[in-house]
């Protein structure tokens, strides 16, 4: 370092003295301007040369000099891990000294200096959001780990350099026969004998916190509080754990662990400031302000640093007005602002003041906060002042301008922003206050849609803006429909009369628009001229770089053709109404200037009006429809009783013989009791009884009781079909007959008798029998029709036809073995007879048939008729008639089956053909057993 020095001073003398041979003379000076400008240039072209030359010289040798002191530290450190890795066994005093000191000094303060680095960095840098009470620890926020990534994996990589070379776990040597006291067995009994370990560890996990690696984190602090449990550090780590739980939403875990440290009487002192902390965060996350503000107060006595007692004070100032201490939130608002805090904080701090200010003083804030919009740097935050003129307006009654203020507000919010979820839900709660609930439901829409899921209030606001939806769907039916009916039942005169009106509004509505898009253009007109005025020439300068030019000709342009889109063709795009079609690029311009707007046509405020009695009843249908569901939401999810009760009463003044009456009666007896209004609630009780008295809703209104025996035996009645149906599940088919068959004879009039009949039959057809399956699905649909177990059965009824023809198709597999018991007995006696032949639904069938008479007219039987018809829901059927007898049916069968080509092109993989009498075809109509009729054909027929 010496030479360093040495050379720099040759360096500078030489310099000094080519700058003193450079200086001009006195006499020189006295020369002209000129002159002394070419020295000043010359001077200073000989000092930069002077300076570069010092610096590549100074360069070169401390390049030299830092090779050499590189060389010499590799020496050195390679001598300390030798010396190091010969040594480490051993614990001596020595050995614990030397790792001691090196361990602090060298490594793990470095890794302290730069979490502490990260801690600051993140608490001044923190992206808070003063919609809500700001964090008392700066970790949490999303953008925190890549902020602070630099100085926290530095300090991971310095403490786990702190572990692996310097930890000591090698027991002290004892002489043999020597006995220890208490303090040197404890001493002996360590797991570890450098003082920084435990401390090192720790670190690792509050870094881990700031980088958001909190299994890690997790992972770190539990070492610390089991393998040092005798340490200081095993509470620290136990309080880091109580802090991330929080973080991390696990309230209870942080109360836990907070409340089994706070009542440990060993509890290091040093640690007293972070609990204080750490309660606070527990109290303002369990909502208990005001028992928050006594540890908040403690901690911004206690605080390390400007930053954090700035917001503290602004913690303080949001939990006195959480909990209505309005002066003395006010008193810490102030203390921020008189701090000099950043000007995000500052301008938060003097929007709450205002927020909180009443009478007079509210007067004056107002005034300053519209000052404040109109400040330019503080375009950003026109949503909060917005908000807190809102405030301001509604304390003062004047509901209106407060109402615009909240919409200026939600407007001025860039979206999913914590201030835009906040506007559009303030609206939402006043609307539906109001019992404006069409307004209601869309800020709640709006406010669902931007707010993050894991907001307490998330579910609540999608169920209100759900559920409010269903309600304004309806409300607007019911508006339309009545205004839809009220012109219908004008006379002719008068309804041309209205139609002529509403045409005059909207040319008057038109003509409006159109003048305020002139007054628009000619400001903007004006505004880019007035700029030209003070623009430079742009000579040599294109066109478009002039932005007064540029803006002028817009103004010009829109003032032309109107606001027209960015796209090809933009002069044949109509300025109001904009049609395409195809193939006509050059449009009639006559006829698009004299189009009509739909708006200023008789039709368009005709065209749903139900002038006809089909059309008038298919409205009211839709009102009827929207008059019962309107009063369900008021009831149901609304909560609001008197406008459901007002919904139901006005459904049966319009409509006393809607589908919905029986429903109505019952809900506005229920609804008017629970208004305490028992008149009322008496006069629908006796129309329940009188007009529908073999009902439950009616039984359940004259006795209770009765209802509660229906609903134990409708339970008896779905556990015995649970066992029923486990049984079936496990494959044993007779028990699970054997329940069913309990089931049919307890609860035959009940709606589940269904579903037990309906599961015997699939239990009896595990057997195989085909037919006697197919049957049993038939009866279940004659005998419960209208049942979600008939549709079931016809469900099972049409995959079973299909499993069947799919059997059908290798004719030579069938035997008469597949129905054993067949259900249908078909007779032997000749007749008329057809060929048959099941499709699956969809084939082709005009192909079909006309493949079918192109082969008749080869083998010259022209007469043969070919026809079609539906078989079931899944297959056709085609059939050919008609043959005297069964063997000429059978013998034409033959034919057919020899001559593929007739099936040619219809991808028919499944397919079942057959000779049949017209008498047993009846009978395979009727019972839709294609199986049981497939035997009979193989055995009497084929053979």
């Amino acid at each position: 370092m010496i030479r360093i020095f040495k050379i720099y001073f040759l360096f500078v003398l030489l310099s000094g003295g080519a700058l003193l041979s450079a200086l001009p003379s006195r006499a020189q000076q006295s020369q002209s301007g000129s002159a002394v400008q070419e020295a000043n240039k010359d001077l200073q072209k000989q000092t930069d040369k002077v300076n570069k030359a010092v610096e590549s010289g100074v360069r070169k040798v401390t390049d030299k000099v830092d090779s050499k002191m590189e060389a010499a530290n590799e020496k050195v450190s390679s001598g300390v891990e030798k010396l190091k890795a010969a040594t480490i066994k051993k614990n001596t005093w020595l050995m614990r000294s030397y790792h001691n000191l090196t361990a602090y000094y060298n490594v793990y303060f470095n890794a302290n200096d730069s979490y502490d680095e990260g801690v600051k960095k993140s608490a001044k840098e923190y992206p808070f959001d003063y919609s809500q009470i700001l964090p008392v620890f700066t970790f949490g926020a999303k953008e925190i780990p890549q902020m602070v990534t630099s100085e926290m994996q530095r300090a991971l990589e310095k403490s786990d350099k702190t572990i692996k070379k310097h930890s000591l776990t090698t027991k002290p040597e004892i002489k043999k026969g020597k006995r220890l006291s208490k303090k040197e067995q404890e001493f002996y009994n360590k797991r570890e004998f450098c003082k920084s370990i435990d401390d090192a560890y720790l670190l690792i996990g509050k870094a881990n916190v700031y980088l958001h690696e909190y299994d890690l984190a997790a992972y770190a602090f539990d070492l610390v509080a089991t393998d040092y449990s005798k340490e200081p550090t095993a509470y620290e780590a136990r309080l880091w754990n109580a802090i991330m739980a929080g973080e991390q939403s696990n309230v209870e875990r942080e109360q836990e662990i907070l409340t089994a440290l706070a009542n440990d009487k060993n509890f290091p002192k040093e640690y007293r400031k972070l609990l204080n902390r750490a309660n606070a965060d527990l109290l303002i996350r369990q909502k208990k302000y005001g028992e928050a503000i006594p540890k908040v107060e403690q901690a911004i006595k206690s605080a390390n640093s400007r930053t954090n007692r700035l917001r503290y004070h602004f913690i303080l100032g949001q939990l006195y007005q959480k909990i209505g201490v309005s002066y003395k939130a006010v008193e810490h608002y102030t203390s921020v602002i008189r701090r000099m805090p950043p000007y995000e904080m500052e301008f938060h701090a003097q929007l709450n003041k205002a927020f909180l200010s009443i009478g007079n003083e509210g007067e004056s804030m107002r005034k300053l906060l519209e000052k404040m919009a109109k400040d330019e740097k503080n375009k950003d935050y026109l949503n909060q002042i917005y908000f807190a003129l809102a405030g301001i307006e509604m304390h003062a009654n004047r509901t209106e301008q407060a109402i615009a203020y909240y919409r200026l507000s939600a407007a001025h919010s860039k979206s999913e922003s914590p201030q835009r979820v906040l506007s559009c839900f303030t609206l939402a709660k006043y609307y539906e206050g109001q019992g404006d609930y069409e307004s209601a439901q869309a800020y709640y829409d709006s406010t669902a849609m931007v707010m993050p899921k894991d907001n307490p209030d998330y579910e609540m606001v999608s169920n209100k803006a759900q559920n409010l939806g269903k309600l304004a769907v309806n409300l607007r039916v019911i508006k339309t429909e009545d205004s839809l009916q009220r012109v219908a039942r004008m006379s002719p005169a008068e309804r041309d009369k209205y139609v002529e009106k509403q045409i005059a509004q909207a040319k008057a509505d038109e003509e409006k628009r159109q003048r305020s898009e002139e007054i628009k253009l000619a400001r903007e007109a004006a505004a880019a001229e007035a700029a030209s005025a003070f623009t430079k020439p742009t000579s040599g300068k294109w066109y478009f770089y002039n932005e007064a030019i540029v803006a002028k000709g817009l103004a010009e342009f829109k003032r032309t053709w109107g606001n027209r889109a960015l796209v090809d063709g933009w002069r044949r795009a109509s300025k109001s109404i904009v049609n395409e079609f195809p193939g006509m690029d050059e449009p009639d311009k006559s006829s698009e200037e004299n189009q009509t707007p739909v708006t200023e046509t008789a039709e368009y405020y005709l065209e749903n009006v139900p002038l006809t009695d089909s059309l008038m009843e298919e409205s009211n249908k839709r009102l009827v429809e929207a008059l019962f569901d309107a009063g369900m939401v008021y009831k149901d999810y609304i909560l609001d009783r008197p406008h459901a009760i007002e919904m139901l009463e006005e459904l049966l003044k319009r409509f006393p013989y809607n589908k919905y009456k029986l429903e109505s009666y019952f809900y506005l007896y229920v609804l008017n009791s629970e208004e305490k209004k028992t008149a009322r609630a008496e006069h629908y009780k006796n129309l329940l009884v009188k007009e529908f008295p073999d009902e439950l809703l009616t039984k359940y209104v004259l006795d209770p009781k009765h209802v509660s025996d229906t609903e134990k035996k409708n339970k008896e009645a779905n556990s015995l079909y649970s066992q029923a149906y486990e049984l079936y599940n496990g494959g044993k088919y007779r028990q699970a007959v054997a329940l069913t068959e309990q089931g049919l004879q307890r609860y035959p009039e009940m709606g589940i008798a269904a579903n037990f009949k309906l599961l015997q039959v699939m239990a009896q057809g595990s057997n195989g029998n085909i037919g006697q399956y197919i049957a049993g699905l038939g009866e279940v649909v004659k005998a419960y029709p209208d049942t979600d177990a008939a549709k079931a059965a016809k469900e099972m009824q049409n995959i079973v036809q299909k499993r069947e023809l799919q059997l059908m198709t290798d004719r030579e597999t069938v035997s008469t073995k597949i129905d054993s018991a067949p259900s249908v007995i078909y007779s032997t006696t000749d007749g008329e007879s057809v060929l048959a032949l099941l499709v699956p639904k969809g084939t082709n069938m005009n192909q079909l048939k006309f493949n079918f008479m192109s082969f008749n007219a080869d083998i010259d039987a022209d007469a043969l008729l070919v026809t079609s018809q539906a078989f079931s829901s899944e297959l056709e059927m085609v059939t050919v008639s008609s043959f005297k007898s069964i063997a000429e049916a059978y013998g034409y069968y033959k034919k057919v089956s020899n001559f593929p080509a007739i099936f040619k092109d219809l991808n028919l993989e499944n397919h079942s053909m057959f000779a049949i009498t017209q008498n047993n075809l009846a009978l395979l109509e009727q019972n839709k057993i294609i199986s049981t009729y497939a035997g009979f054909f193989q055995t009497n027929i084929a053979k």
